[in-house]
């Protein structure tokens, strides 16, 4: 298996859409190097090694610029956190401790985090570290808050169907929406009217008003999108795949490059600061170390709107 699906798997389902994006544009910030691995002849593929501590799904605090969330694993330990840091005052707070932090926390307005807690169950922690709270009993993944904090959004397959659920504040179901309206690895617009979902590997957003999707962009099969982020304008959707870091607006259909990938480096989880100046990314770092051995690092990263200034974040 390839080193690019070893990183992030996903599933598969065909679905066909109405649209199609434009043609990718690449910018001028292209030019550093990103280079892929070597094939290895060991039949079993290559071996891993990772350091003992591995940062992924930053988030940023939607009333806050200065302040992320992260998830920080321990390797050895086989335990993570759930992490809030504050960038102007250096202070951070570990918010939970637990065996298990799937998927990628989600930091509503109304000051109450939704996570998995490796159960498939969604549960819900204020961002002080308090009252974490157990929300779904039939699972429930990829939970996010609606802009306004008032209500959040999950999928789940139960039996051979897939369900998309809107629940209130303490999980308590009101709507439902059905195949393939699905907010797989989602990002609910700023505008509170759509909800970028990948349930095909593309790019797609389900408009919340008709309940129709939208495909926005047909991703290739050897780099399905993997999670993506809305920018202030509701109109712009930036989003992560094997081949780098991209912008889609939905009105135009234009996309752009602003940061190139590789099975050498990878980027996943983009979280937009609410005033749209800055992102953050997860990204995979590999190196061959020996003929059939790889280093993987995840760290988190900091750049300018456009991808210029890419800045790997350091944390005590």
């Amino acid at each position: 298996m390839q080193l690019k699906w070893k990183i992030v798997l996903f599933f598969l389902v065909a679905i066909l859409f109405s649209h199609c994006s434009k043609d990718v544009v690449v910018l001028p910030n292209q030019g550093e190097e990103c280079v892929d691995l070597p094939s290895t002849n060991n039949l079993l593929g290559y071996q891993y090694q990772q350091p003992e501590v591995g940062y992924s799904a930053p988030c940023f605090n939607p009333s806050n610029p200065n302040e992320i969330i992260f998830v920080r694993g321990h390797y050895s330990a086989q335990y993570t956190e759930l992490v809030k840091y504050n960038f102007s005052t250096k202070n951070e707070q570990i918010l939970l401790n637990s065996s298990q932090i799937w998927g990628y926390p989600d930091w509503g307005i109304n000051g109450w985090i939704l996570l998995n807690k490796g159960d498939n169950q969604v549960w819900k922690i204020k961002d002080n570290g308090d009252s974490l709270t157990q929300l779904t009993s039939q699972f429930g993944l990829d939970a996010v808050w609606s802009p306004n904090g008032d209500e959040f959004a999950y999928w789940v397959q139960i039996g051979s169907t897939y369900y998309t659920f809107f629940s209130d504040v303490n999980g308590n179901v009101f709507d439902t929406l059905l195949y393939p309206n699905i907010i797989y690895r989602n990002a609910w617009s700023p505008d509170g009217n759509k909800i970028a979902t990948n349930f095909t590997y593309n790019l797609s957003y389900i408009n919340l008003i008709s309940k129709q999707t939208i495909q926005a962009y047909n991703s290739p099969n050897t780099a399905p999108i993997n999670s993506m982020d809305w920018f202030p304008d509701s109109k712009t959707i930036v989003w992560c795949s094997y081949d780098g870091v991209f912008k889609t607006n939905i009105n135009t259909y234009s996309t752009i490059q602003i940061k190139t990938g590789c099975t050498s480096r990878s980027y996943i989880w983009p979280s937009v600061a609410a005033n749209g100046s800055k992102i953050i990314v997860q990204r995979y770092d590999s190196k061959l170390i020996a003929e059939n051995t790889v280093w993987i690092e995840s760290n988190l990263y900091m750049m300018d709107a456009n991808g210029n200034n890419e800045t790997k974040l350091t944390f005590p």
